[in-house]
């Protein structure tokens, strides 16, 4: 018995996934693809992996000082160089460098948060955010190195996310019992007639569209 419950420890741990946090300098430069701009945090930071997706650079379970998140993705032009000093759940706050005339384009791919309430900072030129890719876009017209702050104010993007989410869900629910329901009623276990069937497909089918109306209505702010 005891070699068997050893047998069975020995056999766990080598299938368990392995979980281990590389640990990044402040200062440690990351290219966020062939030919872009330089990247840095201002602290040390920590990931379990990174992988390279839609121009950025991404760290798999992230950490900057208490702050962390699943995935946190960043991409820099070619022309600037980009310094992130500062993260905290409803803030982000970045230095860019550029030459005197030129626009620098950042990207950001964040886990659990959504469009921002507002990007702020004197040179920000233009800040769009790409509701199907979930990337924020933030250009700066340089007449110096720049600075500037993502917010997300209370939480709303983080709550309007998991809301999204759990209501998309909710939505496929109503659809799958109808299928259930007419499926058992071709198959003469329900015990109702087509006219009832019709009736609770239907009913069915407008609380998964209202799940789903409210879904995408919370996801387009």
């Amino acid at each position: 018995m005891k070699r068997r419950l050893l047998l069975a420890l020995i056999v766990a741990l080598f299938f368990a996934p392995s979980v281990y946090a590389w640990t990044y300098e402040d200062g440690t430069y990351f290219e966020s693809v062939a030919g872009g701009g330089p990247i840095c945090f201002n602290q040390t930071v920590t990931a379990t992996s990174q992988d390279w997706a839609s121009s950025q650079v991404r760290f798999h379970g992230f950490s900057f000082g208490s702050w962390s998140r699943g995935i946190f993705g960043v991409g820099c032009s070619s022309n600037a160089e980009l310094n992130i000093t500062s993260i905290t759940a409803d803030q982000m706050d970045c230095w860019v460098n550029a030459t005197a005339g030129a626009t620098s384009t950042t990207t950001f791919y964040i886990t659990g948060y959504g469009k921002p309430e507002s990007v702020t900072g004197g040179n920000v030129w233009n800040w769009s955010w790409n509701s199907a890719t979930r990337i924020l876009t933030v250009q700066v017209l340089h007449t110096s190195p720049a600075t500037f702050s993502v917010q997300w104010t209370g939480h709303w993007s983080q709550w309007r996310d998991s809301m999204y989410e759990q209501l998309s869900l909710l939505g496929l629910i109503p659809i799958v019992m109808a299928a259930g329901l007419v499926i058992t009623a071709l198959m003469g276990f329900s015990g109702l007639d087509a006219e009832q069937v019709g009736s609770l497909v239907v009913v069915t089918i407008i609380i998964a569209t209202s799940f789903l109306v409210i879904a995408l209505f919370l996801q387009s702010f």
